[in-house]
This record gives structure tokens, C-alpha cells and sequence, in this order.
């Protein structure tokens, strides 16, 4: 797969980024490149320029993976799970999600997410989200930017250029974001009607480490990932 130019790539990221406070942030992910410079128009409607909501549900199983610097470990355990013993470390999720200052994977959308879709290249489409924990910086973008190409949807929340712990947030680390494929009704043209996925949140051991009950070894980065289903309404 062919790479943006490193000035697209520039480009990108500050759209992505504007209507954050403090310092400039650049995004630890880079979106897919387009495979053609011409216009063309999106291979799936997922909400329009007037916007579509769709309705999420989430699974029950939630995937815990700690990664040091020279290993890794994943535990899938009920999302009700408390304290999850991993990688000589302990992951308390209750403790955790209950902070103000971070953010689960089953938080970072609305259960009726709003999905704009501009009618204009690169056709992007916007995602409404809660603005809580590590997304309480983003002010005034509408939506988190995705990468919508043929039936896969990225949307990548990863950040650099931010302390680990800043007080009132925790920074988000690679690979916090949502993988996801959207998918038409046969005979339904264009316009998609589900979209299946996961939602990853990330984030280091220094965030972990500030309260909730968590006790994780320093260098460990810590994920929780749900799988989401969101249906057109």
C-alpha cells in the first residue's frame, strides 16, 4: 500500500487536531492512502451531509491486553469483570472507568452516535463521541475524524506530544481507536446499515498507576477492547 506524502500526512493530522487546548498533538497512526488522486465518490453511505444515527449495542466479553517491552499477555474476561491479574500486573476496570480522567471503550460513543459524511473528497466521515476523559481536550471538532475506504472504517485516537498522566486526563496511546467494517443491505445500493467493529483504549502505565486500585509495572502499556455492533435507525 502506497504512503501519503509526508505534507498530506502533515495536513491530516491537523484537522484532526484542531480545537485541541495546550500544546499541538500528532496522531501516532497514519490513515490509509487513497490508491487514486482523482475524486471519487464514497463506496458507502454511512450517514450523508445531513447525518445519520445509528444505535449501538456492545458485547459482553471484554479483551485486556498489557504489553512490556518484551512481552505480551491478553485475557478475555465479562466486561462486569472487577480486578483481572495480568502480566505481573493488576488491572482493576471498575476502579479505572470510574475516573474522570479516563475513558473505556464502551464510553467513547453515544449509544445514538450521530455520523456525518460531507459531500465533498475525502468524504471522512465525523462520529459523534462523549467529551470525557482524554476527549474533554477536543473543543470545538464536531466529530472524531474516520477513514472510511471500500467496507473498512478506522478511527484513530491515539496522541503524541502529551504526558502520559496530566492531572485532569490521561493521554491515549497506540492502538486506542475503532476498527470497524460497515456493511449494506444486498440490493440496497450504497447506503450501509450496520457497522461491526471493536473500540480499543489504551493507555500507559503511569495513567494506570494514578488511582482506581490499579497496580501495573512501569513500561507496561495497558488495552481494553469491546467489540460494538451499531445499526442504522
Amino acid at each position: 500500500m502506497k504512503r501519503l506524502p509526508t505534507a498530506l500526512v502533515a495536513a491530516a493530522a491537523l484537522l484532526l487536531l484542531a480545537g485541541f487546548d495546550g500544546c499541538p498533538l500528532a496522531l501516532d497512526t497514519t490513515p490509509p492512502a487513497r490508491q487514486d488522486a482523482g475524486p471519487i465518490s464514497p463506496t458507502l453511505d454511512v450517514g450523508g451531509s445531513n447525518g445519520a444515527y445509528w444505535r449501538l449495542t456492545y458485547g459482553k466479553e471484554l479483551v485486556v491486553t498489557a504489553r512490556s517491552k518484551s512481552k505480551v499477555a491478553t485475557k478475555q474476561v465479562k466486561t462486569t469483570t472487577g480486578v483481572v491479574s495480568i502480566l505481573n500486573s493488576n488491572i482493576n476496570i471498575t476502579g479505572f472507568c470510574l475516573r474522570a480522567d479516563t475513558l473505556c471503550p464502551w464510553s467513547v460513543l453515544p449509544a445514538t452516535t450521530r455520523i456525518l459524511q460531507p459531500a465533498k473528497t475525502p468524504w471522512n466521515p465525523l462520529l459523534g463521541f462523549n467529551r470525557t476523559g482524554p476527549l474533554r481536550i477536543i473543543k470545538k471538532q464536531v466529530g472524531l475524524i474516520g477513514v472510511l475506504k471500500n467496507d473498512s472504517l478506522k478511527v484513530p485516537m491515539a496522541t503524541s506530544g502529551l504526558p502520559a498522566a496530566k492531572g485532569d486526563y490521561c493521554a491515549l496511546v497506540v492502538p486506542s481507536g475503532i476498527d470497524a467494517r460497515v456493511l449494506a443491505t444486498t440490493g440496497g445500493g450504497n447506503k450501509a446499515n450496520t457497522i461491526q467493529g471493536k473500540v480499543s483504549m489504551a493507555y500507559a502505565s503511569e495513567c494506570w498507576n494514578l488511582g482506581g486500585g490499579s497496580t501495573v509495572t512501569p513500561g507496561t502499556m495497558v488495552e481494553l477492547t469491546v467489540d460494538f455492533t451499531a445499526k442504522r435507525k
